[in-house]
Order: structure tokens, then sequence, then C-alpha cells
């Protein structure tokens, strides 16, 4: 294939997914999370010292392209991989190009942070780390650059354009779309421009999630999950990985505490048993909080019995996952990430 893209669909990445897949373009869909260690192996690094997704390298035949920045990486597809015709959302005229680089860099410079922190203390972050006067707060940023955007779309809407840039979906739309995206949950806010909450629903109506993945795309299973700015999706998403990684935490953590209790049991016997796999080391204790009520009196007595049970850890583990800062706060332990 001669696109390759690295990042995952529900994060900025999801820009140049988009265009990939609407231009109807091959590549290979690299899923890299931004968690975990996964953006600060040399490897990823070689290709992007920043460490961050997404990530875009185009195979040409006078050498590798690479491109960062998912607003770069979007337009780069539509500039250079689009038709250019009007039949495709690359700009056809040098307006419609105009237009799609002032509002890709508008909708980063104005709207993306409030949007985002309306997407996290709305729907994305558990309810107890929610904050509602900074999502309040954003809401009420956004609606001076939204009156713009509303003004110009109005204007668009008396030329017969229902788009920003042209009458049909463009570059454009889609990196606007893909950051207002995240500020639906702020419902009176898309009440009060309806020409702009219309546009959107257009603009969301092309998403990938929205066509079955053709074989020009069998390479990815990307297209088979929606769009990161389908909140309510992108919400169900996120809180099945957090169920899904704290029940293989708890797994790992009752495999290695029964594999220690043999070993106690054991000792003084001509019985060998080898070391567990290096995938049930725990980063740490499970969080106090994520533990079940009736489970805890249990776990405060494995800590009692085996103290350096998820103290230890590999070299490799520790550098691929940092050991997380814990403190007491309130007499529950709470524990965060480096």
């Amino acid at each position: 294939m001669s696109l390759t893209i690295y990042g995952i669909a529900a994060s900025r990445a999801v820009r140049p997914l988009w265009a990939a897949a609407e231009l109807g373009l091959s590549f290979e869909h690299m899923e890299t999370p931004y968690q975990g260690g996964a953006t600060r192996t040399p490897e990823f690094l070689a290709l992007n010292p920043n460490g961050r997704i997404p990530v875009l390298v185009d195979h040409r035949p006078e050498g590798e392209v690479v491109v960062w920045e998912s607003m770069a990486c979007a337009l780069y597809l539509a500039r250079h991989h689009g038709k250019g015709d009007g039949s495709d959302l690359a700009p056809a005229t040098p307006r419609e190009d105009a237009q799609a680089l002032r509002w890709s860099f508008w909708s980063v410079t104005e709207v993306e942070k409030d949007a985002l922190t309306v997407l996290m203390h709305r729907v994305a972050m558990p309810p107890g780390q929610r904050k509602a006067d900074l999502a309040e707060a954003a809401e009420k940023r956004l609606y001076v650059p939204l009156r713009v955007l509303e003004q110009h779309l109005a204007q668009q809407s008396a030329q017969g354009l229902p788009f920003l840039a042209a009458g049909r979906f463009t570059v454009a739309d889609l990196c606007v779309a893909s950051v207002l995206g995240w500020a639906r949950p702020a419902r009176a806010l898309m009440e009060a421009f309806p020409t702009t909450r219309a546009w959107l629903e257009r603009c969301l109506e092309h998403g990938p999630h929205t066509r079955p993945c053709g074989p020009r795309r069998a390479g990815t299973d990307a297209w088979r999950e929606p769009l990161a700015c389908n909140v309510h999706v992108f919400t169900r998403a996120s809180r099945a990985c957090r169920r899904r990684d704290k029940t293989a935490r708890h797994n790992a953590f009752i495999v290695r505490t029964l594999w220690r209790v043999l070993c106690r049991f054991l000792q003084g016997h001509d019985v060998f048993l080898p070391p567990p796999p290096v995938c049930l080391w725990l980063p740490h204790w499970p969080c106090w909080r994520d533990v079940h009520p009736w489970r805890r009196p249990m776990l405060r007595c494995l800590r009692r019995l085996f103290p350096q049970t998820g103290r230890r850890r590999p070299a490799a583990l520790q550098r691929l996952a940092p050991r997380p800062r814990r403190w007491r706060n309130g007499g529950s332990v709470l524990a965060t990430r480096n």
C-alpha cells in the first residue's frame, strides 16, 4: 500500500483516516494508541519526534513523505491524492483551497480547545471527575466563533451552497466538523445556531462509518468503528475500553496472587515453579475505588500477606509504562500516571 496512517479513530487521527476513506484511497492503518507508551518507542519517534499521533507516511517513488499534525495530514491527502476536478473533497479552485486553509486553521485556534473541554466534562470523563463550571465557561466562549461560522454558512446558503467552501462536501467541512463535533453535547449551544447544527449533521452523514468497508480499504478495521466526533458512540467505546482494562488488571492481579500463594506453601518442597509470564506483572495495585466493596477486605489481607506484590517490575515494563504516582487523600488511595 502507498499510504500508512498511525493512530486510532478515537483521537485526532480521525481526520486523515476520514479524508483517506472519503477519497477512496488504499491505505494501511497502524492502530497506535496515544497511551501506554506506543508513541514513545524509537521506531515511532523516528517518524514523529513529538511522540504524538497521527502520523501519515506516503510511500512515493521518489521517497517517503512523512506528515504529522491531523489538519496537515488531511489537507495533504486532499491536495496530493484528490482529483481536484470538483468530484471529491479536494479543492478544485484557488478559492476553495483558500477556504479549506483558513477554516481549518480557524477551527484549531478558535474552537478546538473549548470544544474538547465540553466533550471531556460533559460526556467522556467519568461523572466523578467532570467539572460543570469548566464546561459552562467553554460553552460561553464558543458563542463568539460560532457566530462567525453561522454568518458564513448563512451567506453560503443564500448562494445555494450548503457547505463551507462549495456546493459539495470538501476537506474544509471535514476539518471543521471533526472539531465542532466535540461540542455536540452542548445542546443549548447547538440550538442557538440552527444553520450550523444542520450543516454539522450533513457533514457527519459523510462519515466513513456510514458506508461499508470496500475491498480497497480491506487492510484496515478502523472504519468498523464510528467517528470520534460521534459523541454518543465514542462515549460507549471509551467506557467499554475502561471496563476491559479494569477486568484485565484484576485478572492479572488474581493470577499473580495465586501464584505467590503457591510459592509460599511450597517453600521447602522439591517443587519447581517457573516465574509468571511478563504479562502478569502488575504496574501497581488495583486502584481502591475500582475494587468492589465486597472484595476490599480480601485486597487488604493480600496486601498485608504479600507486601511486595505489584511493586517489583521488569525494566522493560518500566520503560513502557512508568510507575504511577500515589498518595493518600481522605483515607483512599489514588493513583495517577506520570
